[in-house]
């Protein structure tokens, strides 16, 4: 009996100690991006047909231009979209185009941590460095909002953002977009 209880308490000890280290270990993935020059307007459209423009402005309350702020109500609980405005402290600001592309195309925060895919970063998974650097020039077209992100109203597990990690490992292809040579662009 003894025994047993001792191997149920080291088999606790280690699932609690790699749950932790799984928690607490940033996402560790790089975004290099070719020095490009980005075409703002072409960036602009990416943006509308992208959708980033419709999830990022609140037009219901007046919002400013992808200042954030939109409810999405989900069976998950409520996700409000974060200002994406060149305001250093409450937008994207003071990220640079490789934190951008980290972002866009793999659900990376600047600081490791997992965007929840109700931003939907496995479509955007696919842009090309052209596409990145185009969206980005656009972007620094926005004035930057003074205005804090709210945070998500979500229950529990779900307000768990570093669970969002097994659920990369179970479900997110991050595999880059690879044109096909065989295929003109046009």
């Amino acid at each position: 009996m003894k025994r047993v209880l001792l191997f149920l308490s080291l088999a606790t000890v280690v699932v609690v100690a790699s749950g932790a280290a799984v928690f607490k270990q940033p996402i560790d993935i790089e975004a290099k991006v070719p020095p490009l020059t980005g075409d703002a307007n072409r960036g602009a459209y990416l943006a509308r047909m992208s959708g980033c423009i419709a999830c990022h402005t609140n037009a219901e309350q007046g919002g400013a231009p992808l200042a954030g702020g939109l409810a999405l109500k989900t069976d998950f609980g409520t996700f409000y979209s974060p200002n994406l405005t060149t305001d250093r402290e409450n937008g994207i600001g003071d990220w640079s185009i490789e934190d951008f592309a980290r972002a866009v195309r793999h659900g990376v925060s600047p600081e490791g941590k997992p965007y929840y895919p109700a931003f939907p970063y496995p479509f955007y998974g696919t842009f090309s460095d052209q596409d990145i650097a185009d969206l980005w020039a656009a972007f620094q077209t926005v004035p930057p909002v003074a205005q804090p992100s709210k945070p998500h109203d979500l229950g529990f597990p779900f307000g768990m953002r570093d669970g969002l990690k097994l659920w990369r490992a179970a479900y997110l292809d991050d595999t880059s977009f690879v044109p096909d040579p065989e295929k003109t662009e046009k």
